[in-house]
């Protein structure tokens, strides 16, 4: 797990008198690891989050100012999070126009007198990074023992509590679902990870991110508005299609609760609002606003929803998987419309004759006149099974 760089710096400024000189806009940078460079050919090798040190023993030979840069370019285009630089001898200080790109940039750059050993430095900010990842991983474990066994409020409350979540507070959980090509899977979601760290933290957002399942699960306290969860979502999908252009992404938003024992039911509910999110011109579903839905992929008798479907819309998805035709499709049309062929004719650019004409095929089809108010009812339901049995 990834820790802070403003932390990193607050904790290993005055032991190894480090001096942030530029980029402050990207101090909520997260830090996945520490890398010394000498070369700029070598930066295409580092996979981004990286903290880089250098002492610029190169420099002299393009001057320093242009290589620097030139180095700090490279760095920030392929996503590393800050450059300390060792001063005193082959680089004596930073160029203020290297000062002022880092600025521009909201790239950190730090510099550490020539008497700090780099390697010293190096131990030591490797050492805060894995106390991060094991409090990190010590929240995920105890937030995880709060979804999955909320009764066993022993093994998660006062854990939890000491570490800032109040037991009594407000929380909503978000999933989130990417589908990236397997084999770079591994590398793409990291990547995903540490980008929204990155923005969440830049916009002040109290947050737990873990992965479970090969879905990403989001803790937010405090999200008590519906508007304020959706623009969490629009934020997400911005962020992923910026950085992965043309992939999938999906996402769930569970409802607020007010106990930290009922993180279980907004999981539960943002995962099955996760399940029918993907809809055409949708990636996100909102558990509140999904009405019928939320009963209905709340029931665990999938069989039996299957049975309904069947029932009442069964032999007209046959007729149309047969036939190559669109009746379902005039049908679901002529409920919405609240069974008026004119409004159909006029969104479909059809006669109302030939509307007239298809809407009894498809009477005959179902067997129903569809004139009975229960009729119109169970065929109105089994459009609605019928949209979450397609994922």
């Amino acid at each position: 797990m990834p820790i802070q760089l403003s932390r990193l710096y607050d904790s290993t400024k005055d032991a190894h008198r480090v001096a942030l000189c530029g980029g402050t806009g990207g101090l909520d940078n997260m830090v996945n690891w520490v890398h010394i460079l000498e070369n700029i050919n070598t930066v295409d090798f580092i996979r981004g989050s990286e903290l880089i040190l250098t002492t610029g023993m190169v420099s002299r030979q393009t001057g320093i100012e242009n290589w620097l840069a030139e180095f700090v370019r490279a760095l920030s285009k392929k996503g590393a999070c800050g450059l300390v630089v060792n001063v005193g001898k082959h680089i004596l200080e930073l160029p203020e126009s290297v000062i002022a790109l880092c600025d521009e940039l909201r790239f950190p750059i730090f510099t550490i007198p020539w008497e700090i050993h780099l390697v010293d430095i190096v131990r030591d900010f490797c050492n805060h990074i894995f106390e991060s990842d094991q409090n990190e991983e010590s929240v995920t474990k105890a937030f995880m023992r709060a979804i999955f066994t909320p009764d066993d409020r022993n093994s998660y409350v006062e854990f939890l509590k000491a570490r800032g979540y109040r037991p009594d507070g407000l929380y909503r959980v978000i999933v989130i679902r990417e589908k990236i090509p397997t084999p770079q899977s591994k590398e793409w979601t990291e990547r995903f990870d540490t980008i929204l760290r990155n923005r969440l933290n830049r916009e002040s957002k109290s947050y737990h991110l873990f992965r479970h399942e090969e879905k990403l699960v989001g803790i937010f306290p405090n999200v008590a508005d519906m508007d304020e969860a959706g623009a969490i979502a629009e934020m997400l999908c911005s962020l992923f299609d910026q950085h992965f252009p043309g992939k999938d992404l999906r996402i769930g938003i569970g409802p607020a609760v007010h106990d930290i024992s009922k993180l279980q039911k907004t999981y539960r509910r943002a995962a099955l609002a996760l399940r029918f999110a993907g809809r055409p011109g949708r990636r996100s579903d909102l558990f509140e606003t999904m009405g019928l839905y939320r009963m209905l992929l709340s029931t665990d008798d999938t069989d039996l929803l299957r049975e309904m479907l069947d029932e009442n819309l069964g032999r007209l998805i046959s007729y149309d998987e047969k036939n190559k035709s669109d009746n379902m499709e005039i049908l679901r049309l002529y409920i919405q419309n609240n069974f008026s062929v004119q409004q159909v004719g006029q969104q479909t650019f059809m006669h109302r004759n030939t509307i007239n004409y298809r809407v009894r095929k498809i009477k005959e089809i179902l067997g129903t006149d569809l004139e009975s108010m229960d009729e119109k009812l169970k065929c109105l339901l089994a459009f609605y099974i019928y949209d979450i049995m397609q994922d």
